[in-house]
């Protein structure tokens, strides 16, 4: 459709009706309108009140549109023709047709509820931009409002539009920055925590913030931050005092921490700001702590500023004898560049690249002799791809420019390459015209060969943190010492590496290969053991590193050689180091032992470095070590339990039997109450042992589970019954939504969980008697619960209510139990590959949850 030609406002006209002036394009569309063809006729005689509702709409400067219910038209003002929705060519009828769609239909709903309700409310327009070929959202507000002519009578609707576009896109970025902020605490590589409240409570923290201090989410959260950083409250607690008085930030670098990390305090150096935390009114509410670990730039700093010293050292002294050169050429010339005594490589040549000089030095560096060089063009000494290069600097100097330390490669005589460090200087005649090319060459290769050491000595600490953290997080002591052996061997070039290690710790001088890389176990079995020999004593009494440059001219260990193998033994190892291994209480572990068939392999600083991992690798193995000690006493215990249950099992059974004939002689009501309490207590103590016999099994993997395909319901009555029978003065209901439900499992073992989970229910319920046992079906699973109104679990012990012999003794130190009843349920549950866990709130109870898949046989619901 298209548009009209705009229409020319001569609407404040006096050919134009009194209504109508003023009424801008809308005024000049209604008198242009034929309205001959509708009931309102010439416009002279409509009635007052649409005149009268016209002139207020026309000249509004809000979009308005009057429905005129008599005619079952459309009129409206020039802020309508500017809706975004509207089409300019809109007549007074069959509007539809030229407004957008959602549009129309929310006016249309709107005057459907005033002819219907005599009201309208909460329409809306709401224009989505994919709707409309890219253009941004558009959000509008009606209201209706009925038209009465002055007897009361209804003529007509007035539709007022209101903008909302701009407030529902600031509340998108409101709600959009929120969840931003969010993510980006969560995921920022520094380290964020905000503290607010008078308690300074800590209520957002990220990974990277409990990472650099060394604590766990659960530790901070919701924690007073001087509760967490009770290391540090005296000296920064008065710094936070005063951002949140002075509203200022403080900011400090580089300074030193020592967080606990693996039970040991490690040096880090920290960056971090103090900010104040303002609310929407601009109070201060809390701080905000951002902190960046700067250890490895403080490291790598130290190192590059040692570097970097060395290299302006020699760099100073290449300006230096630079200079001297420049001052020479500037006093007497191209002659000067003919200095044959110079240790640098001087050359010149003339624009067309000949050779006019060559120093000594260039003979040496080229293999040239000076009459065999001048006279032949440069590129005698230019490799293959440089001559392009070389093109570029001359005519760089031809232009007047010098070119200073330029490294590039050149070609010795013998089709070697040398790397240099190139300075040209243009070389002027007496009217200073460039008549050639001074070029001063050093050899940097030296220079280079320090650089790339520098770049293998970072490799190698990479390597080492590495492998500090693998140790650090492996309990495996096989693991570890083949760990620390394959990798130390690799970090000194070793062409073999061994670990000798005292496992037992019994005896001082009891050691034995545990670990070897690079070579066969028969190389050590021929030399016998390695602590007899002096060479090998100092390394295990702990004295020290030691090593041999060529341990083949150690007269010493080649006639104890000699000896052991025989005169004509040969010992395959030239260059030979050993590092002691000593724990943190001074115990002697072992020894790494390395060695290469080529002499001098190994230097002091390999010494340095393999001391500081084998100070890191004893932290493993201590704790390696410690974690075998407690697997160890771990199995006893659990031999133990199984044993002492085992015998307490045949007595118990002889005292029930004992008590059951003593309950059915007596017929003394004192007695037998006496008598029955006894029973209950043997029931009790029955169940513990039963308990204990379970738990020795599940940790020898021998619990076994008879699995059948079973109806549950059943079993969750006979448990219920069971549970009301011995406590009668508490009621179990059992609420089901089906009546047969069939799973695979073992029934006596599911009804042994549903029973333990009533009889917490029961203990942890003082003074409330009403519990629910609930079964569900979904399509894959069946639910069970067992719910209660007692005292309830504390959040923090939810995650261990499942481990083996825990109890929650904060609110219960008077109910009785070992802390087995919850972990036989998980074990049980698990291995019907189900899951189990509790909800619950302090002071409001508990619900246990059980979820356990369908059994194959097919469940009918009544």
């Amino acid at each position: 459709m298209k548009a009209d030609k705009p229409l020319t406002d001569h609407s404040d006209s006096h050919a134009y009706p009194a209504f109508l002036r003023r009424g801008g394009e809308a005024a000049g569309k209604i008198l242009s309108y034929n309205w001959h063809t509708t009931s309102l006729g010439p416009v002279e005689q409509w009635p007052a009140s649409l005149k009268q509702h016209l002139a207020n709409v026309l000249t509004h400067v809000s979009p308005v549109l009057i429905f005129w219910e008599p005619a079952a038209c459309f009129f409206f003002n020039d802020a309508f023709l500017g809706l975004p929705f509207v089409f300019k060519t809109v007549p007074f009828v069959d509007l539809a047709k030229y407004i957008h769609g959602v549009a129309w239909k929310s006016i249309a709903d709107g005057l459907t509820s005033m002819a219907h309700d005599g009201e309208a409310k909460g329409i809306q327009i709401n224009i989505p931009a994919d709707e409309r070929a890219g253009q941004r959202d558009y959000f509008y507000d009606l209201d209706f409002a009925h038209l009465r002519d002055a007897e009361g009578r209804q003529e007509g609707v007035l539709i007022w539009f209101k903008a909302k576009t701009e407030q529902m896109r600031e509340l998108r970025l409101l709600r959009s920055y929120k969840a931003n902020s969010d993510l980006f605490i969560q995921q920022a590589p520094i380290g964020i925590c905000i503290v607010m409240g008078k308690s300074l409570s800590v209520v957002k923290v990220n990974d990277a913030f409990l990472d650099m201090i060394g604590k766990s989410r659960e530790e901070v959260i919701n924690k007073s931050y001087w509760e967490v950083q009770k290391d540090i409250k005296d000296v920064y607690e008065p710094i936070t005092h005063w951002v949140m008085q002075a509203g200022k930030s403080y900011r400090s670098k580089e300074q030193v921490f020592a967080p606990m990390r693996n039970g040991k305090p490690i040096r880090l150096f920290v960056d971090f700001v103090y900010e104040p935390l303002k609310d929407i009114s601009g109070q201060i509410i809390g701080f905000t702590i951002l902190s960046i670990d700067v250890t490895e730039r403080n490291t790598a700093r130290t190192v590059l500023e040692e570097t970097n010293q060395n290299l302006a050292d020699t760099n100073n002294k290449l300006e230096a004898t630079q200079a001297k050169l420049e001052d020479s050429i500037a006093k007497i010339g191209h002659l000067a560049a003919l200095v044959q005594s110079s240790e640098d490589v001087i050359i010149s040549q003339d624009m067309q690249g000949v050779i006019t000089s060559w120093n000594g030095a260039a003979e040496k560096m080229f293999g040239f002799r000076a009459e065999e060089a001048i006279g032949q063009h440069i590129s005698i000494i230019h490799p293959e791809g440089v001559r392009v290069e070389a093109t570029t600097l001359t005519e760089k100097v031809r232009g007047g420019e010098r070119v200073h330390q330029f490294e590039t490669l050149r070609k010795h005589r013998d089709g070697t390459l040398r790397e240099l460090s190139l300075t040209l200087s243009p070389i002027f005649d007496e009217k200073g015209a460039i008549i050639g090319v001074s070029k001063i060459a050093r050899d940097i290769a030296v220079q280079k060969e320090a650089i790339a050491a520098t770049a293998r000595y970072a490799a190698r600490l990479e390597a080492l943190n590495r492998m500090i953290q693998t140790v650090s997080e492996e309990l495996d002591l096989d693991r570890i010492l083949q760990k620390v052996t394959d990798d130390t061997t690799l970090l000194v070039g070793a062409e073999y590496g061994a670990f000798f290690f005292n496992r037992t710790g019994e005896k001082d001088d009891f050691y034995e290969l545990h670990a070897l890389t690079g070579a066969c176990r028969e190389l050590f079995s021929k030399t016998g053991a390695p602590f007899i020999t002096e060479i090998f004593r100092n390394t295990f009494t702990g004295i020290g590193p030691v090593r041999y440059d060529d341990l083949r001219k150690e007269s010493r260990f080649m006639d104890l050689l000699s000896q052991t193998q025989g005169t004509d033994a040969v010992f395959p190892v030239a260059s030979y180091l050993a590092i002691p291994v000593v724990s943190r209480s001074g115990t002697m572990l072992g020894g790494l032992f390395f060695g290469h068939t080529k002499p001098e392999r190994f230097n002091h600083d390999h010494e340095t470095l393999l001391i500081a991992i084998a100070g890191q690798a004893s932290v493993g193995l201590d704790n390696a070590i410690l974690y075998e000690k407690v697997k160890l006493l771990n199995d006893k215990k659990d031999e133990f339990i199984g044993l002492a249950s085992h015998e307490l099992k045949t007595p118990l059974t002889t005292i029930k039997g004992y008590l059951q004939i003593l309950e059915r002689r007596t017929n003394e009501s004192q007695e037998k109450l006496f008598l029955e309490r006894a029973s209950q207590q043997v029931k009790k103590l029955t169940m513990l042992v039963n308990d204990l016999l379970d738990v020795s099994k599940i940790e020898a993997g021998k619990l076994r589970l008879s699995m059948t395909d079973f109806d549950v319901l059943p079993v969750l009555q006979e448990a219920v019954d069971l549970t009301e029978q011995n406590h009668r003065d508490h009621r179990v209901v059992l609420e089901s939504t089906v009546d047969v439900c069939i799973i695979h499992g073992d029934s006596q073992r599911l009804e042994q969980v549903i029973i333990n989970l009533l009889n917490n229910a029961v203990k942890y319920s003082p003074g409330k008697f009403d519990i629910v046992v609930s079964l569900t079906r979904t399509e894959k699973e069946v639910l069970l619960s067992v719910k209660d109104t007692g005292i309830g679990i504390p959040p923090d012990k939810l995650r261990e209510i499942f481990s083996r012999f825990f109890r929650v003794d904060d609110n219960s130190p008077n109910i009785s139990g070992l802390g087995m009843g919850l972990y036989l349920c998980h074990e049980i549950v698990t291995r019907h590959s189900g899951r189990i866990w509790v909800e619950s709130k302090l002071g409001e109870g508990s619900t246990f949850w059980v979820s356990l898949p369908l059994g194959n046989a097919e469940n009918k619901v009544d």
